[in-house]
């Protein structure tokens, strides 16, 4: 709503209220005079005030600027910051159990995109630099700007963009306000109903020179997400003359699926917020801002998931389609049941202080400190525990025709007669301890079992042959996080009439620490040891006596779910340890009690100095402002990693190969670097008339390589006989991706709350880090499945050297991206309605080729997207409806098994929002967020090769929400 106290001149002070309230990105309460007027105040919130801030600050911008603003203190256009942006033009969102956790711009993902929080940039508790906007709750932040173009006095680091979180600040808000609101949430498909609370308190004291703001939030969800997954294509196997139709394929390759999975995941999320601030102003030159941010972001999830491994020198009666797709299968396998449960807590802290004093009537000096902290898994708790159960089956995989969903068939019952247990040989048993022989032969003597033999048998009719059930894997895994970031800046800022000059200095130290303690590094490893489904010990059945089922709704966006097995064992992980570990001897443990190979210490330290003018004059009597400037950036870089010694490999079970370390523990590897980069910048903004708007903007930026790929040691992945060895490695010796980037466009402004405008774009990336594959050994280590080797009788005397598929980081090639911007909002006269669309079109020289299976570079995250928004604002109530749809796009060569390409298919949602005041300080709503229940799909090369399909279903809200 907007409201007046009487009448003022609408086209000059009504522009410098809204200067004003921009500035601030509040709803405040505004005094604005002119000579010869009266003194008007005006509030403004709600829908239409806020767009109204959001244009004027794209319209005041010396760059390419967008913005989301806040309705009115303490609340925000939508419950998720990334479910805001994504209405921006150029800005898509990647969803994590149906919410917006981070933002793409302009075709550049989360990592290309640079989050600060009150011009300060943050740590994160992940293992890159991208930013996860579920930390941040929605009510305390006062608004968002989205900067497409840079500038020398931002901090450097996205190509995408920087994108500027404002919380709120008590002397911009001025006299008392208190403002909070408690809502029950509901996602449908767990059926719970949840509370989320938040509040804010802000006043100032000693006449308007002391002020103190405090906001909280606190956040309950509990949801299910659904998923079907093939976890990898495998290129190019060797079905030799098991393929029944090779002729059919009209491509140079086929593709075998290599993990097949059904999940049905609980979660339980709570999210708690603080920000408290205090701000100091005892002269109008003078204002100390002093404030602390908190957040915790607690996640906790059980998921049962069904599985069964495909083997390419295993699998029979394969056909193909004309993609050279298998869609049909059989194979002699084993069926999986997995319960993975797993806990994670990220804490973030951050202390900042800000002094801004002006000298002097054309001098000016900020000085800004922040200290800030993020650390995932506080204090190393173990944090994922997994169990795998299962025996030796046959399947069938399908792809049906026309299916979405591919199914697996035949899966309960083992087959009759087929060795299902062999129980203490130790021919049938290598990976196993001297302790767990013991074991065994004591164990089969007292059940009166002869040592040797072995049991065979099947499931009742169509039902899991629960005594068959043995041990496959148990896993037990800790990770612990700390992402610290200290960043200091000083600048001077110099205006005389129409010139703004800024310099600055400004000094960043990071350093994330990553670690990981897991029980397969242990000495006396037992992950594997029982594995093969047919060893000891038996897990007893009061252990496997439930099971997870599927329901009808399961998945049903997708079609082919009707294939889908309906059910699985469902078990507590600690049951089957309770089974496992005894037998390794009295006492025996599986907690890991050592860090991990997987663990790095990155430090980065940089110096930065930049100068920046602006300067406002006319071109053919058109106002023009320039904005030119330049930022060295001079940046240090530590690495340390432990690594251990891989002496060999020995068999775990005829599915994969163990990993045999030097006695000794870990060696420590420690490497350096450093680089210095150059990036200047103009941006020039012509008012063509007094409502049209030309802009041109030309400039250099950088991304940082992801800190994980900066670390300096090796890790294994994957190891299966045949050949199948997988390996990670870490490159510090990478530089930034660098980009060149030109911006033209045009607004026009016909209105007081409408606008059109477009956008062109190019980017010119350099040094673009891609994901590389090479082969390579490792110390020479063989690989005991070559020449002839089984599980049975492994070959220790004439096998190959092994050749690793090593993944690893490096500087690539050049790429080029444009794209142009269309945007339009429109207010329908003073009937309350109004709308808004914008649309993205982006294109590449560096496309993924689907037939060129060694093509590792390609652009990631590059794709279309459109938003439309309706609204209406009248009187009391207001309401709110978005579509916001994204294209299908390459999300990178990140297969869990193999590392090939998964592509995300083209993705829309509905929202809506609607509000009712009770009284001018009582609203209630109600919020819907993906009300249609739409599902996320992903495959590989070609569409039928199913990557991920995952639903969390709608999510509504409904509560109320005072304001005094």
């Amino acid at each position: 709503m907007f409201r007046s106290s009487g009448m003022f001149n609408k086209n000059k002070l009504s522009h410098a209220i809204l200067v004003a309230v921009a500035s601030s990105s509040l709803s405040v309460t505004v005094v604005a005079q002119e000579s010869g007027s009266v003194v008007e105040e005006v509030y403004v919130s709600g829908i239409r005030a806020s767009l109204e801030r959001a244009m004027d600050i794209k319209r005041e911008a010396g760059g390419v600027v967008e913005a989301i603003s806040a309705e009115d203190i303490g609340k925000f256009p939508d419950a998720n910051l990334a479910e805001s942006l994504q209405r921006i033009s150029g800005v898509s969102i990647d969803r994590n159990a149906g919410e917006g956790n981070s933002v793409s711009v302009r075709g550049f993902g989360p990592n290309f995109n640079m989050v600060t929080t009150n011009g300060r940039q943050m740590p994160s508790s992940g293992a890159g630099r991208s930013f996860n906007f579920n930390d941040l709750a929605a009510e305390l932040v006062s608004g968002v700007e989205v900067q497409k173009t840079s500038s020398a006095v931002n901090p450097s680091g996205g190509i995408g963009s920087t994108i500027n979180i404002n919380t709120a600040r008590p002397l911009d808000i001025g006299a008392f306000r208190v403002a909070g609101s408690v809502k029950g949430v509901s996602d449908i498909d767990e059926g719970s109903v949840t509370p989320e609370v938040s509040g804010l308190i802000s006043n100032t004291f000693a006449d308007g020179t002391f002020g103190v703001l405090f906001a909280a939030s606190h956040q309950q969800r509990k949801y299910e997400q659904e998923r079907v997954a093939v976890d990898g294509w495998v290129v190019n196997p060797n079905f030799g003359n098991r393929l029944l139709n090779p002729e059919t394929n009209k491509t140079p390759n086929t593709f075998m699926p290599q993990n097949y999975n059904i999940s049905l995941q609980e979660s339980e999320r709570t999210r708690t917020n603080a920000n408290l601030v205090f701000q100091y102003a005892p002269s109008d030159s003078l204002t100390v801002t002093a404030d602390y941010l908190y957040s915790e972001l607690h996640n906790e999830h059980k998921s049962s998931q069904f599985g069964v491994w495909f083997n390419s020198g295993g699998v029979q009666n394969v056909l193909i389609n004309e993609n050279g797709t298998a869609i049909d299968m059989f194979e002699e396998g084993t069926f999986d049941n997995i319960q993975n449960w797993n806990e994670t807590v990220s804490e973030n802290n951050s202390f900042g202080i800000n002094v801004e004093w002006e000298v002097t009537d054309k001098f000016s000096m900020t000085f800004d400190a922040n200290f800030a902290k993020s650390e995932q898994n506080p204090g190393g708790e173990f944090n994922q525990y997994q169990a795998i159960v299962g025996y030796r089956n046959q399947q069938r995989f399908r792809i049906m025709d026309g299916a979405e969903l591919p199914t697996v068939q035949d899966i309960y019952n083992a087959n009759p007669g087929r060795v299902q247990a062999p129980n203490c040989a130790p021919a049938t048993n290598t990976g196993w301890t001297d302790a767990g022989f013991a074991n065994c032969y004591a164990w089969a003597a007292a059940n009166g079992l002869d040592p040797n033999g072995s049991m065979t048998g099947t499931g009742p009719d169509g039902q899991i042959a629960t005594d068959l059930l043995r041990a496959h894997r148990n896993d037990i895994q800790s990770g612990n996080t700390e992402d610290e970031l200290n960043q200091f800046k000083i600048e001077g800022n110099w205006s005389e009439d129409n010139i703004v000059f800024r310099a600055g200095l400004m000094y960043t130290d990071q350093s994330k620490n990553n670690r990981l303690k897991y029980n397969a590094h242990e000495p006396a490893n037992v992950v594997e040891d029982f594995a093969g489904m047919y060893g000891f010990p038996v897990i007893g059945a009061d252990a496997l006596t439930r099971r997870t089922t599927i329901g009808s709704g399961f998945l049903d966006q997708f079609s082919g779910r009707q294939g889908l097995p309906s059910e699985w064992v469902y078990f507590d992980p600690s049951d089957v340890f309770a089974y496992i570990w005894p037998a390794m001897g009295d006492g025996y443990s599986q907690i890991p009690t050592e860090w991990s190979p997987n663990s790095y210490l990155v430090e980065e330290e940089t110096l930065a100095s930049y100068i920046q003018l602006d300067v406002d004059t006319e071109f053919f009597n058109m106002p023009v402002h320039i904005q030119s400037g330049v930022r060295l950036e001079s940046t240090d870089i530590t690495s340390t990693g432990s690594e251990q010694v891989l002496t060999g490999f020995e068999y775990a079970d005829p599915t994969s190969l163990k990993a045999i370390y030097a006695a000794g523990g870990m060696t420590q590897y420690t490497e350096k670097q450093s680089y210095d980069v150059l990036l200047p910048n103009l941006a020039v903004r012509l008012n063509i008339t007094d409502d049209l708007v030309g802009r041109f903007a030309a400039g250099r930026t950088i991304t940082r390589p992801n800190i994980a790929s900066l670390r300096s040691t090796r890790t294994l992945g994957i190891t299966r006989p045949g050949g199948e060895l997988n390996a990670n490695a870490g490159n510090p010796g990478l530089k930034p991706f660098s980009a060149d980037n030109i911006d033209l466009g045009l607004e026009w402004y016909y209105s007081e709350l409408s606008y059109v405008s477009v956008g062109y774009f190019e980017k010119f990336i350099n040094d673009f880090i891609v994901g590389g594959v090479r082969e390579g050994t490792i110390n020479n280590v063989t690989d005991p499945s070559s020449n002839g080797g089984s599980f049975e009788n492994p070959n220790t005397t004439t096998a190959d050297v092994g050749v690793f598929k090593i993944s690893s980081d490096v500087n690539g090639p050049t790429a080029k991206v444009r794209g142009t911007e269309i945007a339009i909002q429109h207010a329908i006269g003073e009937t309350g309605f109004g709308v808004g669309a914008n649309a993205t079109f982006v294109s590449t020289n560096r496309e993924l080729d689907v037939e060129d299976v060694s093509q590792r570079f390609a652009i990631t995250g590059l794709s279309d997207s459109a938003n439309m928004m309706g609204y209406y604002e009248n009187g009391p109530f207001q309401a709110r409806i978005t579509y916001n749809w994204r294209d299908s796009f390459l999300q990178g060569f990140s297969q869990v098994q193999g590392g090939d390409a998964v592509i995300v298919e083209d993705y829309g949602q509905w929202d809506f929002s609607m509000s009712y005041d009770i009284t001018d300080n009582v609203t209630v709503l109600l919020e819907g967020i993906n009300v249609t229940s739409e599902g996320y799909r992903s495959h590989g090369r070609y569409k039928e090769q199913l990557y991920e399909a995952i639903s969390t279903g709608s999510r509504y809200a409904v509560g109320i929400r005072a304001s005094f």
